[in-house]
């Protein structure tokens, strides 16, 4: 079985991390305990800096507190002992170096994030992608939270805005951060599937049975080429119309 290469990735950043720390801790181990409570002030502030809109306490949002607590002290010991561990294997150029990669990793995947997650799924099914990365800039200038509307029914989309429809939900589903976001995310991937077995169920199969990937595109398969819409195909028949009647003459004739 081939493993996705983001996972071997992971799989290897996770590996080299531990690694470093084991040896900030071989280095610095007398340090622990200041460490951990330098951490416990860290995941106070940032607590305290949290800014969230009004609304009760629920047992959801009391769990994400204490998430973020324990996330930010875990993180905070284990960034350090990092450091350290990096600074006694591949000396402080290399450390300085591989801080400021990967601080630039994460700003781009967090501007990435933002702007798929301010995209709209069926907007984006007839605006390029230079179009949707300026309305984000545009709404983070203003700082104006905007609420999306809610996509309309799949049923009244074209089969190529489906299955457009269809490849963009899955980058929304990448940069889904919450429950109910997710579950919405996916709901609606539910209901185009639905709608392209619906249309065509002899080329949904042939899309399942060569491989239907999540991210796959299925217009070659439910939209081939020479294959109208439904509603297209409605509005390219006419009926034919009756010709002029024979008059008397003709007919005695």
């Amino acid at each position: 079985m081939e493993v996705p290469m983001f996972l071997t990735a992971r799989i290897l950043g996770l590996t080299l991390v531990s690694l470093f720390v084991a040896v900030g801790l071989v280095v610095a181990g007398t340090a622990l305990p200041l460490t951990i409570a330098l951490g416990v002030l860290a995941a106070l502030g940032a607590l305290c800096i949290r800014q969230e809109a009004p609304r009760a306490a629920t047992l959801r949002s009391r769990f994400s507190h204490v998430g973020l607590a324990v996330g930010t002290a875990l993180g905070f010991v284990g960034v350090v002992y990092t450091v350290i561990g990096m600074i006694a294997v591949l000396g402080g150029a290399a450390t300085a170096v591989a801080a400021v990669a990967a601080l630039a990793l994460l700003g781009y995947r967090h501007r990435r994030r933002a702007t798929v997650r301010d995209a709209d799924p069926v907007a984006g099914c007839g605006a390029d992608s230079g179009d949707v990365a300026q309305v984000a800039s545009e709404n983070a200038r203003t700082d104006v939270r905007v609420r999306r509307p809610m996509p309309p029914d799949p049923a009244a989309l074209s089969t190529a805005e489906l299955c457009r429809a269809w490849r963009v939900s899955y980058l929304l589903l990448q940069g889904t951060r919450s429950l109910e976001q997710l579950e919405d995310t996916a709901e609606l991937r539910q209901r185009y599937l639905d709608e392209l077995a619906n249309r065509d169920p002899e080329g949904f199969c042939r899309w399942l049975d060569d491989g239907a990937r999540a991210a796959g595109d299925p217009s070659p398969y439910v939209n081939p080429s020479g294959r109208l819409d439904r509603d297209e195909d409605q509005a390219a028949w006419r009926p034919p119309r009756p010709g002029p009647s024979p008059g008397p003459a003709e007919g005695s004739s």
